[in-house]
């Protein structure tokens, strides 16, 4: 199943060709997006699919399917968390979590390093990948011999094909570098922002 999914991530994401034009800009919302965002939150939105993907992930650990489509893998240093989009969901939900992520993880001694845009012009399709990258931020609280890095550096990502999400994806990469403690678990990350 993972090597079926794998192959068509490849595929559908694969490098643009050269006749395949790449626009990238930065990742700015709308007055109308936050708002409905604001809204969103103030009503308890997330509270119903958190406890699901918190469940969904738990169950996921333990090779069994939740109600929320979700692939939990490892590659190499990078751990990583695929939720699939179902119709029931609606268009917003995957940029809303993507927020509301970004803002949880800012909370817990990150900053975004980059928020960007990317859309692709293929051959009778249109792929858009919206992205967050969050970089650990505890120059305060650093001890004199190593920094911490706590889960690497965070990428949280939705992709689109013309305009249908298709997968929100959390990717913490570990910073391999000598100068930085261990990193932290990826249980306690998924934690942190399920529940």
């Amino acid at each position: 199943m993972f090597a079926q999914l794998s192959q068509l991530v490849k595929r559908v994401f694969a490098a643009p060709k050269k006749d395949e034009p790449v626009r990238q800009e930065m990742l700015v919302r709308t007055r109308t997006f936050k708002s409905q965002f604001k809204n969103w939150l103030s009503q308890g939105g997330q509270n119903e699919i958190l406890k699901n993907l918190y469940t969904s992930y738990t169950l996921n650990k333990l090779g069994i399917s939740g109600d929320v489509p979700m692939h939990v893998f490892v590659n190499g240093t990078s751990r990583h968390v695929l939720l699939h989009y179902t119709d029931s969901m609606g268009n917003t939900l995957f940029p809303f979590l993507q927020d509301y992520f970004r803002d949880r993880i800012m909370r817990i001694g990150y900053t975004v390093s980059l928020s960007d845009r990317q859309i692709i012009a293929r051959a009778g399709h249109t792929e858009q990948i919206e992205r967050h990258i969050l970089k650990p931020s505890l120059a305060g609280i650093q001890k004199a011999d190593k920094k911490e890095q706590l889960y690497g550096h965070i990428t949280i990502s939705v992709s689109t094909i013309d305009g249908r999400p298709l997968f929100l994806q959390i990717t913490a990469d570990a910073i391999l570098d000598k100068q930085f403690n261990a990193v932290f678990p990826f249980d306690e990350l998924a934690e942190t922002l399920f529940q």
